[in-house]
């Protein structure tokens, strides 16, 4: 039940609101408090209770609907908006504890009757477990209940609906491993002391890489820009940065068990010689079981969330865009074209504007190519 309530409201500031059903039953019962708190205005206890009772009704209503959340009931609860039916229940709730509060200031409502019990030796001297278990077998008879069978089949396990959107992980989830274990066997990194100096964890490593924000993600990029600062023996400070074999390694492993993407060392790549790189494999546009899939492994893989990485492209998206039309704004006006000396030819350029797209739900986004 937690775990469903704070999957719910992972995201900061949700707000619940009324659906306009609820919004119409509630505008009605406040008017009715306001009304008995007009009436009873010479009671200061009972007018006080009355005006402040359409805060309490708001606040039952919305804890009816994190109840819903909890137990997973669908309906309103998965627009987080508070209906007609939780408002009724919380109505009823706040009716009960207003006539608990007059019994137990001893001003019982006027509608309230009161009999004699039967006062009898033989009513006395039953229990109140025989009466309760009389007053059971007078309501349902035996007759409607199932006899247990020993040797029937067990409990059936209560299958998923196929269209449920299936589960996305947030950092709240215990599956979700902390940056500190590593790749290896029993939570062991996979980085060498022999190749260099460990500066980070196998999960920060992988964590940097990929809210570089880039497609296809370079090793030599990742190494220049992660570094820390450590202490010297001679009490200054120096900047580690990242050995690329340390680098190599987690992308491997990485790779190996949450896959996002594809590794490729450099070794058979004639384009980019001993240029390691990371290639990732984004889920296609408008299949939502894709893109929860894919979010679910990058939790896994170093727990960052599918949207840090879009966030990240987008603002490399705007960044490229800007950095191509600066370069449109520097070029002379009526410049012609270059010609290739005799018996040569001109390595083709690309024009600029060009721009790798990718598309991620409804959004399009582009590198631009300068």
């Amino acid at each position: 039940m937690a775990k469903r309530v704070l999957s719910k409201f992972e995201t900061p500031f949700q707000v619940l609101r009324f659906s306009d059903e609820g919004s119409r039953l509630f505008t009605a019962f406040q008017a009715g408090f306001n009304t008995q708190a007009a009436v009873l205005r010479d009671s200061e206890d009972g007018s006080a209770r009355q005006g402040t009772a359409a805060w309490h009704l708001a606040v039952l209503s919305a804890s009816m609907l994190v109840l819903d959340i909890g137990l997973g009931v669908r309906g309103q609860a998965a627009s987080l908006e508070v209906g007609a039916d939780h408002v009724c229940r919380a109505f009823n709730q706040l009716k009960l504890s207003h006539d608990v509060v007059g019994l137990w200031t001893e001003k019982v409502p006027a509608t309230t009757t009161w009999t004699r019990g039967d006062t009898s030796d033989a009513a006395l001297q039953m229990s109140s477990r025989a009466r309760l278990e009389s007053v059971c077998d007078a309501a349902i008879p035996h007759s409607q209940f199932e006899t247990f069978q020993p040797d029937g089949p067990g409990p059936m396990e209560i299958q998923e609906s196929q269209d449920e959107p299936p589960k996305v992980l947030s950092l709240l989830d215990p599956e979700i491993p902390p940056l500190t274990r590593g790749y290896g066997s029993n939570g062991e990194s996979v980085q060498s002391p022999d190749d260099g100096e460990i500066i980070l964890s196998d999960r920060a490593i992988m964590a940097k890489t990929i809210l570089r924000g880039e497609p296809i993600i370079f090793g030599h990029k990742v190494i220049d820009s992660v570094s820390v600062k450590k202490k010297n023996d001679n009490g200054k400070y120096s900047r580690v940065s990242l050995k690329l074999r340390h680098w190599k390694a987690v992308m491997s492993a990485g790779m190996s068990l949450h896959r996002i993407g594809r590794f490729d060392d450099g070794q058979a790549c004639e384009e980019y010689p001993r240029q390691p790189r990371l290639i990732l494999e984004l889920p296609p546009a408008g299949d939502e079981a894709k893109r929860a899939e894919y979010h679910n492994r990058m939790m896994l893989l170093c727990a960052v969330p599918y949207s840090s990485l879009v966030s990240k492209i987008e603002e490399k998206m705007q960044v490229s865009k800007a950095r191509c039309v600066k370069s449109k704004a520097k070029k002379p006006a009526g410049k012609e074209s270059e010609q290739a000396p005799p018996g040569k030819r001109l390595k083709p350029k690309e024009e600029a504007g060009d721009e790798i797209e990718i598309q991620h739900g409804d959004k399009t986004l582009g590198f631009g190519c300068c």
